[in-house]
């Protein structure tokens, strides 16, 4: 249902609950909202609102308490802090304590009055992918040349690092999930190339150094830090395959990689562009001797659910990156396309799809030195 927030097509004293989750900054009339949602609650009834930061229409705690006094709420629970907080108000004083005894309504209004505008809500992917990827194209380009195809795939956990859930999968939540920071090692009977390269860590930096080649996702710090950082640059920057935009922070001359669409890398492996998460992003593409196929998806999705259901990040994550949300989406339809066949989507970040590919034998676990 579409409404105005400040003319709600309910009856007074219908609902147990109303929830305002980031959305009362983007109604015109907030008093008017907020005088609503007091109409439509019941004698015992609850209206909470939650506001927070970087939201660009935030409104402040103090500001909320002033609009709510003069339309009768009074404040009775808070959570959280100052930038990020929920506060709950009822009809009556701040003694007001609810019944436990009393069930909540089925109907609670959950006032998104257009929940495409909550920040904290994905928003809707296309029904036909636009992204061009023709996996019988890519196919053919893996295994243009003769030459021996890639053994197997590595994968070496360089780091991991909580995020707040709410900013990975969207809606109203206050757990954590854990992100891993990868990189990826595609192996050959007599050599191997890397796929990401974190910073920090010892065994990505020996392996920057006996590559055969070097590639990225894309250019955001965890995946190319370890790169950019490198006391090693020197040793191994003429293997680096990268775009203009990939490279526009390693220190270090480069012959730039221009393509359109797909590029062969090796035998088994070829890149596709995917510009969206950021400029220079790409999928890799690799075809084993075994015949299994991956998709290095990169950062494309940060977990498999987002290709799998699909569904995309919260607006908010997005709007912080600044990544072109709809050509993602696009990506996403594409990658929940290939995944339902004998393509195998990795995730970079996805903790725990990694470690069901291990124990499957997908992936191997940490790299083999040369």
């Amino acid at each position: 249902m579409a409404a105005s927030g400040s003319q709600l097509p309910f009856r007074s004293e219908a609902f147990d609950l109303v929830y305002l989750a980031h959305v009362l900054g983007e109604i015109p009339d907030r008093g008017g909202a907020l005088r609503e949602c007091a109409r439509v609650i019941g004698p015992d009834g609850v209206v909470a609102v939650t506001e927070g930061l970087p939201d660009p229409d935030f409104i402040s705690h103090a500001r909320l308490l002033r609009m709510a006094s003069g339309v009768g709420l009074f404040p009775t629970e808070h959570f959280g802090g100052r930038w990020h907080y929920t506060q709950r108000f009822a009809k009556r004083s701040a003694t007001f304590r609810s019944d436990p005894a009393r069930s909540l309504s089925a109907a609670i209004v959950a006032l998104s009055l257009v929940a495409t505008a909550c920040p904290l809500s994905p928003p809707s992917l296309p029904d036909t992918s636009q992204f061009e990827l023709d996996l019988e194209v890519i196919r053919e380009l893996a295994n243009a040349e003769p030459g021996p195809l890639p053994e197997r795939v590595n994968v070496a956990v360089v780091k991991e690092s909580p995020k707040p859930a709410a900013g990975v999968f969207g809606g109203l939540r206050f757990d954590t999930v854990i992100f891993v920071w990868t990189s990826f090692q595609i192996v050959y009977a007599d050599r191997f190339l890397v796929v990401d390269a974190p910073p920090e860590s010892p065994a990505v930096q020996d392996a920057l150094r006996h590559a055969d080649r070097i590639l990225v996702t894309h250019e955001h710090p965890d995946h190319v830090g370890g790169i950019v950082q490198s006391r090693h640059l020197a040793e191994f920057s003429d293997r680096l395959v990268l775009t203009k935009e990939q490279g526009v922070g390693v220190p270090a001359p480069l012959e730039p990689l221009a393509y359109d669409r797909h590029h062969r890398v090796a035998p088994g492996v070829v890149l596709v562009r995917a510009a969206g998460h950021t400029p220079g992003s790409q999928l890799v593409y690799v075809q084993l001797r075994s015949g299994r196929e991956l998709m290095l998806a990169g950062d494309v999705a940060w977990h498999r659910s987002q290709f799998e259901l699909p569904r995309g990040r919260p607006r908010i994550s997005s709007w912080l990156m600044n990544e072109d949300a709809e050509a993602v989406g696009h990506q996403l339809r594409k990658l929940h396309e290939l995944s339902g066949g004998a393509m195998l989507v990795v995730v970079s970040h996805d903790r725990d799809q990694l470690e069901t590919y291990v124990a499957e034998g997908v992936l191997g676990r940490g790299f083999e030195t040369r």
